[in-house]
């Protein structure tokens, strides 16, 4: 899967203008200062907020192209979307929660519980998969919803500050995990952080936003080692 992206978002005191390209099983990491415009990025990509311009691309079919009135809706996106805060329905156990896609996209229930039931396994949580989200641990149920976001086989995976909301030690954990997951599905990831240890355990490659355009791209030690602004030399180099 590649994605390859010109996103433009106009507000009367704001304009996002980004170019974004995501090869076939790279993962990027999207990094700011608040109000850089990283969620609204994320949330063209998942097809929450349409362009006003430029296109969203997937293996060279338009997501989103304003010149030609191609808007592909949320749903339709075969994209998997993991936030910060997990969102898991407590009423359901883990293994539910993560059935839930297949049987949004009409698998019967029996089918969709063994995919989930297999997706459990591959990410180490099949002992859980009973557990109801009030049960996990802020790090299992941070996985749980990676699982959930997985079990459809996106084209593009997109990650919302996917640790934000951990302590430190969980999070180190968690992150070496979900960084092994993603590397053994092979998954096209966009991954908005604040973090740069996230963005260096999980990145292949970081893209700097700064009021609403990219002011740096390339790998993380690139980045790291030869920072464009004052904000990104003070956020590497506490990370070094």
């Amino acid at each position: 899967m590649s994605l390859d992206a010109r996103v433009i978002v106009e507000w009367p005191e704001f304009r996002l203008d980004v170019e974004l390209r995501v090869d076939d099983g790279e993962t990027v990491a999207v990094m700011g200062p608040n109000g850089a415009g990283k969620t609204t990025l994320l949330r063209t990509l998942a097809g929450l907020r349409a362009i006003d311009d430029g296109r969203i691309t997937v293996d060279r079919t338009a997501w989103d192209e304003p010149a030609t009135k191609t808007f592909v809706t949320a749903s339709a996106r075969n994209i998997g979307l993991v936030f910060q805060d997990h969102l898991l329905f407590e009423h359901l156990s883990a293994l539910d929660n993560v059935a839930f896609g297949p049987r949004a996209r009409g698998r019967g229930k029996t089918h969709a519980r063994a995919l989930a039931l297999d997706m459990l396994r591959r990410l180490d949580l099949a002992e859980h998969a009973d557990a109801r989200p009030s049960r996990l641990s802020g790090g299992q149920s941070q996985r749980v919803a990676l699982a959930r976001a997985l079990v459809n086989e996106p084209k593009l995976l997109l990650l919302d500050e996917p640790l934000a909301s951990l302590d430190v030690g969980t999070r180190r954990r968690v992150r070496r995990e979900i960084a092994h997951d993603i590397e053994s599905f092979g998954t096209s990831t966009v991954l908005v952080t604040h973090d740069p240890v996230d963005a260096r355990e999980i990145a292949d490659r970081v893209v700097v936003l700064d009021r609403g355009s990219v002011v740096q791209s390339g790998s993380v030690d690139e980045v790291a080692t030869h920072p464009a602004n004052e904000w990104i030399a003070e956020l590497f180099g506490g990370a070094r």
